[in-house]
């Protein structure tokens, strides 16, 4: 990914900015500092320092002052990338392709796509728990349609270049993607997507119903997330859901690495939940049943990830060459126990709710 020259140290422009009087979670002005002087450690292209705070009232943190829905943007220079992957393999190693191969038979036997190249052997994954919950995620938590399923539609908001489209669509279902970045529109359409440019707000539930929404890393993006989840509900049919992956501001790597944190991400990541904020606020858009997705392992990586910001490293080019302490093996394997059995304390809250009524 070419990476545009940005010097992150220079402040953000005064009219880019704006500041909120209450949590944009659960609108409560009683907050407390959590961090000053943060700065794009991630990606390193967006100039300015944030200020974190957290509400008293339902926990949630989120940055204030902000980019204002005008210059966002401009915190997304070196974000996307705009080819597709999981359609093309000639550029992966043999290593990566087999790989590939593997899940994309388990893939095709667990939800019903029709995925190439792939391996009957992939089917041996179920056997594996980590693993298996791992692939399970990265396609949403779907269910396997069968032949007297009703024909369903899909709603990916953030769709990006159609990655996790091109993968529903596979499945049987018909696919609607949205997204606010134009080149990832672009590819996602050139691989006949049904990928439209746009925020939530180009749909029009009276027109257009769907019977699941996923939002993956989206929600934290948002000036407005109670807005978008009563959105979301109203696009959904009756007994429709909407599935949810979103940091969390109570995970271990947070308590571990703090401002460090690599789920932090300023200032894209305009407002962080916790578990608790997160169910209440589907609560408060309608929703009900929430369930918790199963398990997966995340705390290698994004401490690793964290790692690399700790040193002031970029984390996507030396994250994969940090050689762990001791101590940060013992972290990530106290971590993982405890996420295991507290999904309150994981890196990543994931959660599907439906719409009953």
């Amino acid at each position: 990914m070419h990476k545009e020259t940005i010097n992150i140290n220079k402040p953000w422009p005064k009219e880019g900015l704006e500041s909120i009087s209450q949590c944009p979670v659960c609108g409560n002005s009683d907050k407390i500092l959590l961090y000053n002087g943060l700065k794009d450690r991630v990606f390193f292209c967006a100039q300015g320092e944030w200020t974190l705070w957290r509400c008293r009232n339902c926990s949630s943190a989120y940055i204030n002052p902000r980019p204002n829905k005008e210059t966002i943007g401009l915190a997304y220079r070196n974000y996307f990338t705009h080819e597709t992957s999981i359609n093309k393999i000639e550029a992966l190693s043999l290593w990566k392709r087999f790989r590939r191969t593997l899940a994309n038979g388990y893939r095709n036997y667990k939800f019903g796509s029709d995925l190439h190249p792939y391996s009957r052997l992939g089917i041996a994954l179920a056997l594996f728990h980590e693993q298996r919950n791992m692939l399970n995620s990265a396609c949403r938590n779907l269910e396997k349609l069968n032949s007297n399923s009703s024909k369903q539609r899909l709603l990916d908001i953030g769709c990006g270049n159609g990655d996790f489209l091109f993968f529903a669509k596979s499945t049987g279902r018909e696919v609607v993607g949205i997204d606010l970045d134009e080149k990832a529109v672009s590819v996602a359409c050139e691989n006949g997507l049904d990928a439209r440019l746009g925020s939530i707000d180009i749909l029009d539930p009276k027109i257009e119903k769907f019977d699941i929404v996923t939002l993956g890393h989206v929600i934290e993006h948002v000036h407005d997330p109670l807005y978008l989840l009563r959105e979301c509900y109203n696009l959904l049919n009756k007994r429709g859901y909407i599935w949810i992956d979103t940091p969390n501001i109570d995970s271990e790597g947070h308590r571990i690495y703090g401002r460090n944190w690599r789920g932090l991400e300023p200032p894209r990541h305009l407002v962080l939940f916790s578990y608790n904020s997160l169910r209440k606020a589907l609560m408060d858009a309608g929703f009900s049943n929430i369930q918790d997705q199963p398990y997966r392992p995340l705390c290698k990586d994004l401490f690793k990830a964290s790692e690399a910001v700790s040193k002031g490293e970029d984390p996507y080019n030396t994250a994969n060459n940090i050689n762990f302490t001791k101590e940060c093996k013992l972290n990530v394997k106290n971590a993982e126990a405890i996420s295991r059995n507290e999904p309150s304390k994981r890196e990543f809250i994931t959660l599907k709710a439906w719409r009953l009524d």
